[in-house]
């Protein structure tokens, strides 16, 4: 698991920035001419065409996606409740909430290109063996002794740890411990879907996969069905220890951002590049009394608050958030984040949408220029 900071945008004199604000008010035709115009929009919408003209002002307007908090509170309320109402005994769905974007429109996800979830198993409980094209990876929030079985590895995790799920790999989950698991899903499933490459699978007999890797082998896999290891991680677990050892690396040498402060990117051990095509996962240390600076960037994430208080200010709004919250920023919006404690450290853990950006040239990240690198 390769150590370092790589998030402040100051340090990359290659990064291109956004650039400005959105086209709108584009000049209309002629007054004389509106109306032979409108006729022929209207007949252009009969054949099934659109005249660009009608919708380019529109066209780098910000997503309907927007900031929002998801209260630790209210989510375990609604997981005990799940808790009592379903049974997950060989069951093949999972007892999950997904985070749904109260911006979003015909999707249920965080973000256009991001599905995030919170699911709980119960002592006892398993679900059965599925695959499917979208890669997943799931970050544990409560308790020790879940299992994830990935093509035949079975996994062992604890609070803190990151399993990752790659695509098309055959996988199931299970609480060998005597209390409730809980962690964080999150999916390409919504970028798949706009792709239009969903698939899905479930084991033969609606039953498990045979268990024939060991712990060791199962933690690191060369043999993900052809997966190109360059691009997919064969690291499939990244234990907690591991991270807050990198943290504590980072903050001693002082590589501190000045948008994420203390700042960790898991990576493909392989050529220190992202665990997987489409996302990225890191986990940031805010110390004591740090402000950020804001800076904004094309990707969207979705955190998680593993530790801590403080609150981020997102498109010139604050937001405050506690230990077990999970908050969403969308792409391309302004963000600073704040550790109001002068004694303890906040811990965020995030997903995003980077790596799919980065592949196909649409990463942008910008620092804020005025207000002294704050928002107002």
């Amino acid at each position: 698991m390769a150590s370092g900071n790589q998030g402040s945008a100051a340090k990359d004199p290659t990064l291109l920035k956004l650039g400005g604000a959105p086209r709108m008010g584009l000049p209309g035709p002629a007054a004389e001419a509106a109306t032979e115009v409108e006729r022929l929009c209207a007949d252009l919408e009969r054949d099934a065409m659109k005249g660009l003209w009608t919708v380019q002002g529109r066209s780098e307007a910000l997503s309907d996606i927007r900031p929002h908090v998801w209260t630790w509170k209210k989510i375990q309320a609604y997981l005990d409740r799940a808790g009592s109402a379903m049974s997950l005994e060989d069951s093949p769905v999972r007892r999950a909430l997904m985070l749904w974007n109260p911006g979003a429109k015909d999707h249920w996800d965080a973000t256009n290109t991001l599905t995030a979830a919170v699911q709980m198993m119960l002592p006892g409980e398993k679900v059965i063996t599925h695959r499917h094209i979208h890669s997943a990876l799931r970050f544990i929030t409560h308790g020790s002794g879940a299992t994830t079985t990935v093509n035949g590895g079975k996994i062992t995790l604890s609070a803190g740890d990151l399993v990752l799920t790659p695509n098309w790999a055959w996988h199931d989950h299970a609480n060998e411990s005597d209390e409730p698991i809980i962690w964080m899903d999150g999916v390409d499933r919504p970028l798949v879907k706009m792709l239009d490459a969903v698939y899905f699978d479930v084991y033969r007999g609606h039953g498990y996969q045979p268990v024939v890797k060991n712990e060791h082998e199962a933690g690191f896999q060369t043999d993900l069905d052809g997966l190109d290891l360059s691009r997919y991680s064969p690291k499939l677990v990244y234990r907690w220890e591991e991270a807050q050892r990198a943290l504590d690396e980072i903050e001693a040498r002082n590589d501190i951002s000045p948008y994420d402060d203390v700042l960790f990117k898991y990576s493909n051990p392989v050529n220190g590049g992202p665990i997987t095509p489409t996302m990225g996962a890191d986990i940031q240390r805010l110390r004591p009394g740090v402000h950020t600076r804001a800076h904004r960037h094309t990707n969207s994430a979705v955190y998680h608050v593993y530790r801590g208080s403080g609150h981020s200010i997102i498109d010139g709004e604050r937001f405050d958030w506690e230990e077990g919250d999970y908050f969403v920023l969308p792409s391309r919006v302004w963000h600073e984040h704040v550790n109001g404690s002068s004694t303890d450290a906040a811990v965020l853990f995030s997903i995003n949408d980077r790596p799919a950006y980065e592949s196909l040239g649409l990463y942008r990240e910008e620092a804020l220029e005025t207000g002294n690198g704050f928002q107002a």
